[in-house]
């Protein structure tokens, strides 16, 4: 007789058998030359490591400029959108050769992807099911997404509220890549209650003058808006 744990490990591995088919059927349907070429967002990543601290940050003329230097191609009407901050945190990937970098961020995406699944898997072991076939994991290590950065900005920030930190957990919330995601989040509006959100934001206010005192016009007009 096959005891109940002993059923639900074999279910919850054929769950999964089942769910990496689909999401290898998937990842197969996406652009992977692309991906290969390291044709995608994470361009924007890089010119905006390198241009950080420079007047040329938001500028497309010249983000597309170094687009066309370190991938050899252009992507029409796209260029470093993030708050200005956000280009300091992505100065060490200028640090390496464009393709290298290419390969070790998406070897820490994938390690920030991991940190949250085994932060959740006890409470939900499922969580794991669904995540290897989603599609918006997959077409975010496709196109060099930062989005599972976000997912372990968060986790942190949710870890240490739950231990009682304040400073912390608002640092880690407001320093998401994605904050427009990030505020409009459940666990945002929930911490928004004691403060723990907002705890972060002088810091990042700070932060942010040292790029407005740093850059020219357009770099000041992105890094007066702190995230909100």
């Amino acid at each position: 007789m096959v005891s109940p744990s002993a059923k639900e490990n074999h279910d919850f591995w054929m769950r999964l058998a089942a769910a990496a088919l689909i999401g290898a059927a998937l990842f197969a349907l996406m652009p992977l030359a692309r991906m290969m070429r390291a044709e995608n967002d994470f361009i924007h990543w890089y010119v905006g490591g390198t241009l950080f601290g420079t007047s040329d940050l938001h500028i497309e003329k010249a983000n597309q400029d170094l687009q066309l230097k370190f991938m050899g191609a252009v992507l029409d009407h796209s260029y470093f959108i993030r708050p200005t901050f956000y280009g300091l945190l992505l100065k060490p990937l200028t640090w390496m050769p464009y393709l290298t970098s290419y390969v070790v961020f998406q070897i820490f995406s994938v390690g920030c992807l991991l940190f949250f699944l085994k932060t959740y898997a006890r409470q939900w072991p499922d969580i794991s099911v669904f995540a290897i076939m989603s599609v918006p994991i997959i077409s975010n290590l496709v196109n060099g997404q930062d989005v599972t950065l976000l997912l372990a900005f968060c986790t942190a920030s949710l870890m240490l509220a739950r231990k009682g930190a304040t400073f912390l957990p608002g640092l880690c919330s407001r320093s998401a890549p994605s904050n427009f995601t990030c505020s409009s989040s459940p666990q945002s509006r929930c911490w928004r209650k004691n403060d723990t959100v907002y705890s972060g934001v002088p810091s990042l206010a700070r932060l942010c003058y040292f790029c407005w005192v740093s850059q020219g016009e357009a770099g000041r007009y992105f890094s007066v808006s702190l995230p909100c």
